[in-house]
């Protein structure tokens, strides 16, 4: 019976071009605007990922829902598919991927991470066209090819000969109950495992079979002639439709979901409602945007979503959109002689299926069905900025830019707006109005707040309280009034008492608020260019809901609230659903059918929980919100690729655990990481959200909206795990997210060996300096002898002997007291000889001073010493140095002592002997060295015969310290002293 009214139903089928009256379906696109290959696909599968790989005839595609990523045969590259023209592609159990190809047939293992690597696999060493690939319930592979049948036996594939068809050209199989089918241009076979045969299994008077399908317990077979079903206990397929146009129709593929058959056509898309066996054609229309891409259909697949695929050529890949249109709009208002010019809808009401619309200049007009009537102004060109309807009488109040308006015959054919004159001249813009449980008016002007009474025609004007400009007034369920205002939010608890006070809520300068609401918990909902706030009445705390609201709103404009609590706010980024439940949010754009992305501050109308309006730039749209359907099945994250340092990973650095945990390990340098994640979705792609965390580097998830990247630079090393989770168009988050584990080597130096290696290295170090340390104190003892021992002698060289010729001066002074000249004589030699104690001291004690001395503070010490020495004198002394260059050269205690010793010492005989009217002192470093000459113009003399103490002093200091001496000089030509010290920095005394 069930088969003689399918039979009945498919006689719909019997041309191609007379399908009956069928229901409207819409279908998304995926073309090479979306970066598909090329426009041809002639297969399509869905892996255990979620991915869903195209097959065209210039590439394999795998397709996230956002990006695409093609594999292409490169004859440079053995890992690649074998040819560009992909006949079929599945998933086996293991998420290995087998690629059939005009080149035969490639593989890619499952185990394999994020990038993909083809092999080619030989069908009994040979490499035929690929027609069908298909695993079986014992995961064996079944091959059909333009040469016959192969199945992988092992590690390797075999043909099975068959013998009872001339022609083996296979061009679909599947298993049905336990058995293999197979169906070429002789018809349908039912291979025999055991005996490895053929059995031909008769499809009516059929010749060949095109495709067959599986489905609720049912094998369908698609022939040249007609359409073929069989059920399990039937013994025979069944006619249930008859292909008698010329030319024949040539069936494809065929799938099956929930409620319909689908049988794919070069002219189409047949749909067969299991319910009411009617029958549909769905073809390509230039004039419908949403219509089928191209009418030749190549493949069909049904996703783990049980969502239609359909693959065309030449239109890509389609998707069939599952949902209705909810919002109806209405961008273009008729009147009785033209179309109104003006869409920007400012307020809207309704009752009893009357819309009132107000807009920005063609006034206010009454929708009742398709007939729309100009209310006011009769002409001309004027605002409408607020519609407020009665609940007590038949009224219908109205505000505008020059005061409030008052209809109360609003159901007459033509009913008349009447201006109430009674209002104050400073409130004439009035943009939000609302009705209290008396019947009064609340009027939210400009210029502040004010409540008219239409009872006795009073008026109170409020704005001394509240001055500023009220975008929207609203009374709560416990009588007070909310005001939003430009700057602030505030609340009156008992407006009508004679002694009513204002209370800020929130005060803000930079915010303009818009619009309020009150959910059921009592909790109010203000929105503003800012965002969106809540305030809790138990707690009266108020919070930015922006962060939980997780969506860039930029302006809220208006809020509606439906009967799950569920808020519905109108903003710059289209129609925000957020679900206060489930804390997720959902947006609606022009995709879902909204008029626009820009709705008009407060333009919003609820009728109830069933109706909701939004007016804004291009009209206005109405829908039930209790008609949206809600998307609460979780949504798959994937890592769909891994980058280092902006490039590919090479495929050593991935490891796969037993687990099938993947692991990317590097070394140290090999820090810097990009991450590509994407939510497999594909009902709402552009809506998906992402939040993701490098555990080890991170403590918390990152909120990245649509963003879906993630990069991090100089990672320290160590162990992260990378995670990712995903939400689907209503905010559901991925039950599990997808995670990938980064094992960052450390450098040898951070590791265990090395750290042994090093600690024994510093044992043996610090061993060695505290022998070194005692072999120093050892030797800076004996340099401490040494240099008493010195200091002795210089104090003896040239100390001693001042005091010794002071002490004989002394003497013969005492014995010559009787004399007076005599005595003065010796006292003046006495004051001498102390004066020169005394500057011979000072630099005695100079010398011995500790601490760092620098080149330069000798420099200056030398000059000073040299003034001094020759100020008295008729000898002109000069010193030459540049002492900047010396600031940094430090000397040693010895360096410093033997040094000044010299130079004083050839300075005094300069002065003693050479009769000399000019000397010179000259001092320079250069080649890590000090270069000081002393040359004077005197008598000289002669260096053969001279043996002075004082030369000899000189000689010995500059062999102390290890520096070169040279003298010149002549009689009655001059002399010229030159001695050159290494100087050895950081180096201590020498």
């Amino acid at each position: 019976m069930m088969v003689a009214m399918i039979r009945i139903a498919l006689l719909l089928l019997m041309g191609v071009g007379n399908w009956a009256q069928k229901p409207q379906l819409r279908f998304s696109k995926v073309t090479s605007a979306q970066g598909l290959s090329q426009s041809s696909v002639h297969c399509m599968t869905q892996d255990l990922d979620g991915f869903i790989w195209m097959g065209t005839t210039h590439g394999l595609n795998r397709y996230d829902g956002k990006e695409m990523v093609i594999y292409r045969h490169d004859r440079n590259d053995p890992t690649s598919i074998l040819s560009n023209r992909i006949t079929d592609v599945i998933a086996d159990s293991e998420n290995g991927l087998w690629v059939g190809t005009y080149g035969g047939l490639s593989y890619s293992t499952g185990q394999e991470p994020l990038t993909r690597k083809f092999l080619p696999t030989p069908l009994d060493g040979s490499h035929p066209i690929i027609t069908s690939v298909f695993q079986d319930s014992h995961d064996q592979i079944w091959v059909g090819t333009t040469i016959g049948l192969f199945v992988r036996k092992g590690s390797k594939f075999e043909l099975i000969h068959h013998e009872w068809s001339a022609d083996n050209q296979v061009t679909d199989l599947l298993e049905f109950e336990g058995q293999i089918w197979v169906c070429n241009r002789q018809g349908l076979f039912n291979f025999n495992q055991g005996l490895e045969t053929f059995e031909p299994v008769t499809v009516g008077d059929s010749d060949y079979v095109f495709a067959l399908l599986v489905n609720e317990n049912k094998i369908w077979a698609a022939s040249n002639n007609g359409l073929y079903v069989k059920e399990t206990h039937q013994m025979e397929f069944e006619q249930i439709y008859e292909f008698d146009q010329s030319p024949r129709v040539y069936v494809s593929s065929m799938a099956a979901t929930s409620d319909a058959i689908w049988i794919g056509t070069p002219s189409g898309l047949g749909r067969m409602d299991k319910s009411t066996l009617q029958v549909d054609l769905y073809q390509y229309d230039v004039r419908d945007a949403q219509c089928l891409s191209a009418n030749y259909v190549w493949d069909l697949m049904v996703d783990r979503q049980q969502t239609l695929w359909i693959a065309t050529s030449p239109g890509g890949a389609n998707r069939l959109v599952q949902d209705k249109p909810y919002f109806q709009v209405v961008t273009e208002l008729p009147t009785k002689d033209t179309l109104i010019h003006d869409n920007l809808v400012i307020a809207l009401s309704q009752a009893n299926k009357v819309t009132w619309v107000g807009t920005q200049f063609d006034g206010l007009r009454r929708i009742n069905g398709n007939k729309s009537t100009k209310i006011w102004p009769a002409e001309g060109l004027a605002s409408v900025l607020a519609i407020c309807e009665s609940r007590f009488s038949p009224t219908v109040w109205f505000s505008t830019m020059v005061g409030l308006y008052e209809i109360s015959d609003p159901n007459q054919a033509q009913p008349k707006a009447k201006r109430l004159e009674a209002l104050l001249p400073e409130q004439r813009s009035i943009l939000d109005l609302c009705e209290d449980e008396d019947g009064v008016v609340w009027l939210g002007a400009t210029k502040g707040l004010s409540w008219y009474d239409p009872g006795d025609g009073s008026h109170v004007d409020l704005s001394k309280l509240v001055p500023e400009s009220i975008s929207a007034i609203k009374f709560d369920s416990s009588g007070s009034l909310w005001l939003a205002c430009k700057g602030r939010v505030a609340r009156i608890t008992d407006p009508k008492s004679p002694a009513v006070t204002v209370e800020t809520i929130h005060q803000s300068p930079y915010d303009w608020f818009h619009d309020l609401a009150e959910d059921k918990h009592g909790v109010i909902w203000i929105g503003g260019d800012l965002g969106l706030m809540k305030w809790d009445p138990i707690e009266e705390t108020l919070t930015d809901m922006n962060k939980e609201l997780g969506v860039e709103a930029a302006s809220v404009s208006s809020i509606l609230i439906d009967q799950h609590n569920s808020l519905w706010i109108s903003s710059r980024v289209g129609l925000i659903l957020f679900d206060q439940e489930r804390k997720s949010s959902r947006v609606f754009s022009q995709v879902d059918g909204l008029n626009g992305l820009e709705f008009t501050p407060g333009a919003s109308f609820a009728l109830g929980t069933s109706l909701f309006m939004l007016g804004g730039v291009n009209g206005y749209c109405f829908f039930d919100p209790n008609q949206i359907k809600r998307n609460g099945r979780p949504v798959d994250a994937a890592i769909t690729d891994v980058t280092l340092f902006y490039e590919a990973i090479d495929e050593h650095l991935w490891q796969v655990k037993e687990s099938g945990d993947k692991q990317i390990s590097l070394t140290h340098q090999q820090n810097n990481l990009s991450f590509s994640f994407a939510a497999l979705d594909f009902e709402y792609a552009g809506r998906n959200r992402f939040s993701y965390m490098l555990n080890g580097y991170e403590s918390s998830w990152q909120q990245v909206g649509s963003h879906n990247f993630a990069h991090y630079s100089k990672l320290a090393p160590g162990e992260y795990v990378f995670k990712v989770k995903a939400a689907n168009s209503d905010g559901i988050w991925s039950d599990a997210p997808a995670s990938i584990a980064i094992v960052i080597a450390p450098p040898f130096w951070r590791t265990a060996w090395f750290v042994v290696l090093i600690s024994l290295a510093l044992a043996s170090l610090c061993a060695w300096i505290f022998a070194a340390r005692t072999r120093m104190k050892k030797r800076l003892e004996l340099a401490a002898i040494e240099s008493r021992r010195l200091a002795a002698a210089d104090f003896h060289d040239h100390l001693g002997h001042q005091l010794t010729r002071m002490a004989m001066l002394s003497t013969l002074a005492k014995d010559q007291r009787s004399d007076p000249a005599k005595l003065n004589v010796r006292l003046e030699q006495i004051q001498s000889t102390s004066q020169r104690l005394y500057l011979e001291s000072r630099d005695f004690i100079w010398s011995l001073l500790p601490g760092e001395h620098k080149l330069a503070d000798l420099a200056l010490y030398l000059k000073d010493f040299g003034d001094e020495l020759f100020d008295s004198s008729t000898i002109h002394f000069r010193f030459e140095s540049r002492t900047n260059e010396m600031a940094n050269i430090s000397l040693s205690g010895n360096q410093r002592r033997h040094l000044s010793l010299i130079v004083k010492e050839a300075l005094h005989n300069s002065l003693r002997h050479s009769l000399a009217t000019d000397v010179t002192l000259h001092l320079s470093y250069k080649s890590s060295a000090i270069e000081i000459t002393v040359e004077d113009n005197g008598c000289g003399f002669d260096l053969s015969a001279s043996t002075g103490l004082g030369l000899r002093n000189i000689k010995e200091r500059s062999k102390a310290l290890e520096a070169s001496f040279a003298i010149d000089s002549e009689p009655n030509v001059g002399s010229r002293i030159q001695i050159t010290c290494p100087i050895k920095q950081n180096g201590g005394d020498k």
